[in-house]
């Protein structure tokens, strides 16, 4: 079991709740959680560290709460994601969170977003932008060679140069 999953289950054990989205504390007294990096909802709870005894500081994920409190264990499978139904990662209302696959944790979130983050991620792996896409097949017809192609435009696998030429991909704005 990982930190992350540990302080999860520490802080239910502690008696931390996430009752109607707020965050109860073992007293009874409301938290306001702050932002993570990723957007979702987090407080953190001190626990010991188990290889020093020290009192440490962990994240908590309020939708992970949620859904260790409505599922137990199962939320660990790793065949199961935590689901925001409306694609709100922010609502973290009983009725909204769910485990399920990671195909339908995507499908949760609206088309448009998913578009995004679909033309972010390829366009950080993506070698070459749309113009230059363009200018190597203007330039593949009049030459007519792969390895002349290749060599000018410093391509170095016929795979690439391949897909390039014959799968018509061009970034949507």
């Amino acid at each position: 079991m990982n930190n992350s999953q540990l302080s999860l289950i520490e802080a239910y054990k502690k008696g931390y709740r996430i009752i109607k989205g707020e965050v109860i504390s073992p007293s009874g007294k409301i938290r306001t959680p702050d932002l993570d990096s990723s957007g979702y909802k987090r407080f953190t709870i001190s626990i010991k560290d188990l290889l020093n005894s020290k009192k440490i500081s962990r994240g908590v994920p309020v939708h992970r709460l949620v859904a260790y409190q409505k599922y137990g264990m199962d939320i660990f499978n790793p065949n199961f994601e935590v689901r925001h139904l409306d694609g709100n990662i922010v609502n973290n209302l009983d009725d909204n969170i769910i485990l399920g696959s990671h195909k339908e944790n995507m499908m949760d979130k609206p088309e448009a977003v998913r578009q995004f983050h679909s033309i972010h991620a390829a366009s950080v792996l993506r070698k070459f932008t749309d113009y230059e896409i363009e200018k190597i097949r203007a330039y593949h017809i009049k030459c007519g060679s792969y390895k002349q192609t290749m060599s000018i435009f410093n391509i170095t696998s016929k795979g690439t140069l391949y897909y390039i030429l014959n799968v018509n991909y061009k970034t949507k704005r």
